[in-house]
């Protein structure tokens, strides 16, 4: 019996874009992982059963998330494990071009930032 279900949507924008098989090449397809862990149990440490403040799930509880799976020679990755494999086979412009978008994600989050309490700022002293 299930007492509750948590899903991860962590990477879910990663896998938007094409990921091949490190083993034959072909495109690798996004499949649902699910597994029942009791909150009771020693595996339980693995998993995070909060759900909000102070409150979590108790029991059996269906955790689910996306992996990708080769269709041809049945390779299945997790994100992380596909994310470490693509960093580890970038060629030298590769690699500059994703060090370029990941400076860039971090001055445009800052910006962001600024932006949002420049806005509140004005917000406060409009009363």
């Amino acid at each position: 019996m299930i007492h509750g279900k948590k899903k991860s949507l962590n990477g879910t924008f990663y896998l938007k874009k094409p990921h091949f098989c490190p083993e034959c090449k072909t495109k690798m397809e996004t499949i649902t992982v699910k597994k029942i862990v009791n909150s009771k149990s020693q595996e339980a440490e693995k998993y995070d059963f909060s759900i909000n403040r102070g409150t979590g799930l108790v029991g059996n509880v269906e955790f689910s998330w996306q992996e990708l799976k080769c269709p041809c020679c049945d390779c299945q990755m997790t994100i992380e494990e596909m994310k470490k494999f693509e960093l580890d086979n970038m060629s030298g412009e590769q690699l500059k071009k994703y060090e370029k978008k990941e400076k860039l994600n971090v001055a445009l989050f800052k910006i962001g930032v600024v932006a949002f309490i420049l806005i509140l700022i004005i917000c406060l002293f409009a009363k």
